[in-house]
């Protein structure tokens, strides 16, 4: 694999964020329950944020040109098998509160069905205010913190196999969208 990850810089101006943020909130279909955040092997919680869902078909005609751009970046430098995004997938509005010093310990995204994988995530930064903490990792033989994902409108696209983290925010609320691009078993 040629990269670790992918980033596009500015993809939403401060006014398209909060105008996202609004959006969505209104939208909602339904709250994450603590059973569906990462576990390890026993059985801790590595979540600690709030998430909720969305179904793709209400947010699609707002993410720009996101997903065609995540898709030819898939095309050329990743090489996944995937499938479309199909209208009542859902994607994960994520909310770190600093008050809890929330954050996301070591995990990767995966699927626990035995058709499919998850294959690249890709993470929107919908942050409307400057927050401390919170720094996004992957690990690849060691931690690097991804400095080009730490503004909102940033996005990024990683293989969702690779190991990665959101450190404790300790100012400013920190928000992001995730959205899961998903492939057969075993290719």
């Amino acid at each position: 694999m040629k990269f670790d990850f992918w980033t596009w810089k500015n993809v939403f101006s401060q006014n398209e964020v909060k105008k996202l943020n609004k959006f969505i909130e209104k939208n909602l279909d339904k709250k994450e329950t603590q059973e569906h955040g990462a576990r390890d092997i026993a059985g801790h919680n590595h979540k600690q944020l709030k998430t909720s869902w969305m179904f793709y078909h209400k947010l699609e005609h707002h993410l720009k040109d996101v997903i065609p751009n995540a898709l030819s970046v898939n095309h050329h430098y990743f090489g996944f098998d995937l499938y479309p995004l199909l209208k009542n997938d859902y994607l994960n509005y994520n909310i770190y509160d600093p008050v809890k010093e929330d954050n996301y310990d070591w995990h990767i995204d995966g699927s626990k069905s035995d058709v499919y994988d998850l294959k690249l995530t890709i993470l929107i930064n919908l942050s409307e205010k400057k927050y401390k903490g919170g720094e996004f990792l992957i690990f690849n033989q060691c931690p690097f913190i991804v400095d080009s994902f730490s503004k909102a409108g940033d996005v990024i696209m990683f293989p969702s196999f690779l190991n990665h983290k959101v450190n404790p925010v300790k100012n400013n609320e920190r928000r992001s969208l995730s959205i899961f691009l998903k492939g057969p078993k075993l290719k």
